[in-house]
């Protein structure tokens, strides 16, 4: 038998999401281009080379936050996945515990520990009082759904329509 798939469109941008994404990659450009014009105007090989090296760092780091964003999910019989330009980050459902809509007050306080806080949505390792530890794939604070996993670090997603979200993933599990 084939697994049944659904897809999940992620909820739209933030504002503070679109601002933040169009100021970084505006700043990154801007940093990038003159580490190259001074690369063009110094006749120093060792100078060239450290200014193409810091321009190609800087376009790396922008390109990298484009494939770690958010940009959709998926649930199939075997895995909720969160989609991404680069590697996609599956959770088993077999690990689900339980799912359910959460509001923003539950992220307050919250800690980025090793990700992203606004460039093309907020992802990676978070934490705060409330959740401890928790993962986070989402492109604004509302539209808010809990994952909670049996074992491992609860997830935090934000899909277009959280009911619907909820329900398919709710009958996955039971």
């Amino acid at each position: 038998m084939r697994p049944s798939t659904e897809n999940f469109e992620i909820a739209p941008w933030s504002k503070v999401v679109v601002w933040i994404t169009i100021i970084i990659t505006i700043m990154m450009a801007g940093i990038s281009t003159m580490f190259i014009g001074k690369a063009f105007s110094t006749q120093d090989t060792t100078e060239q080379s450290i200014n193409v090296l810091l321009a190609a760092g800087i376009a790396i780091m922008l390109l990298l936050f484009f494939v770690f964003m958010p940009i959709g999910y998926r649930l199939d019989d075997v895995n909720l996945t969160v989609l991404r330009w680069g590697p996609k980050r599956r959770i088993p459902v077999a690990q689900i515990e339980s799912v359910g809509q959460i509001d923003a007050s539950m992220l307050r306080h919250s800690i980025r520990v090793m990700g992203c806080g606004g460039f093309g949505g907020y992802y990676g390792l978070f934490s705060n009082k409330t959740l401890g530890r928790y993962r986070a794939y989402i492109t604004r604070n509302d539209n808010l759904v809990l994952v909670r996993l049996k074992e491992g670090r609860p997830v935090v997603l934000s899909p277009k329509e959280p009911e619907l979200f909820v329900k398919a993933v709710d009958t996955a599990i039971n």
